[in-house]
């Protein structure tokens, strides 16, 4: 698949998105875990994209969230989660505006036109979703329940290509 984004256009991205079929062992290098929370595993970075394997133990889930501008294709390597979305304008942390089910090989696309997102790991099993980014984000929204409003975070991996970092 890198090899393809490497020389894809963005405009062939939605298309490859579509047409993947990968499977877990073909990650297992990039793949790292914590039981106190999701993790993100930047597989690769370029100018161009960015692709991103997020690690899921049950029960653990992202806040709500846009995407920084950027366009987002997410498909389920391994397990199911649930995907929230909700309108920023009309914002209610308990009414969605919409709620689906992504399991394994499914495809989900999300841009900030569209609202803002959750995804839930729901089930008793571990998941593993690949989020792959038009271009890469630093920074996002993300939604405070303590405060009830939105902040800005500088957006932070837990690995890069497959390493560990030192604040991981």
């Amino acid at each position: 698949m890198l090899v393809h984004l490497e020389n894809a256009s963005t405009n062939d991205f939605q298309n490859l998105a579509k047409h993947i079929k990968i499977e877990i062992k073909e990650l297992e290098k990039y793949l790292h875990w914590d039981t106190a929370h999701y993790t993100r595993n930047c597989i690769r970075r370029t100018e161009k994209f960015e692709l991103i394997a997020l690690c899921w133990e049950p029960h653990q889930e992202t806040p709500i969230h846009c995407h920084g501008g950027e366009e987002c294709w997410v498909y389920m390597v391994d397990g199911e989660l649930e995907e929230s979305r909700f309108e920023e304008e009309d914002f209610d942390c308990e009414k969605e505006k919409q709620k689906m089910s992504l399991g394994e090989y499914q495809i989900s696309y999300m841009e900030d036109t569209q609202g803002y997102h959750s995804l839930s790991n729901l089930t008793s099993k571990r998941a593993v979703s690949l989020h792959l980014y038009h271009k890469p984000i630093s920074s996002c929204r993300i939604y405070n329940k303590e405060l009830q409003s939105f902040k800005w975070v500088e957006m932070s991996d837990y690995s890069f290509e497959g390493k560990l970092l030192q604040e991981a």
